[in-house]
């Protein structure tokens, strides 16, 4: 297990995530709560860590009243 967390710009968290890098600034800016915890430094990086804890939480993929949403569907 590397001690090093790597740090992944919007290219790469739109492939995790399944949608265009276009799409991204929209969505941070629109609906912040369906984009990961950005890292402390910059508020267009992400480390690799925080997107998948993120992922596995359930809180992130239900909708406010608590009817569960489809799994990774940011849209």
């Amino acid at each position: 297990m590397e001690t090093t967390k790597k740090v992944i710009g919007y290219k790469e968290l739109a492939e995790i995530l399944g949608c265009s890098p276009k799409y991204l600034p929209v969505l941070r800016r629109e609906h912040p709560e369906r984009v990961p915890p950005h890292t402390r430094t910059s508020k267009t990086k992400w480390h690799v860590d925080t997107v998948n804890e993120w992922l596995k939480d359930d809180k992130n993929n239900k909708s406010s009243r608590g009817r569960p949403k489809n799994k990774y569907n940011i849209f």
